[in-house]
């Protein structure tokens, strides 16, 4: 996986790229199927990291409610 794409992805992914920017990674996207694959990953890692976080709060809320 190329370094930089995971950079970009991960801007991508928090909407802080430029709009300029956001079209050529599209574009890209488009065309490259192991980028495709990278951010589907990157996708999946946001998730699980949602979820374990989402996770921890409702295991201190169950805490604090016994």
């Amino acid at each position: 996986m190329n370094e930089n794409w995971t950079k970009f992805i991960e801007l991508y992914l928090k909407g802080e790229l430029s709009p300029e920017d956001t079209s050529k990674l599209e574009a890209e996207l488009e065309r490259n199927p192991e980028m495709q694959k990278s951010l589907e990953l990157q996708k999946q890692i946001h998730e699980a990291a949602k979820r374990s976080g989402e996770r921890q709060i409702v295991k201190a809320a169950r805490k604090s409610y016994h």
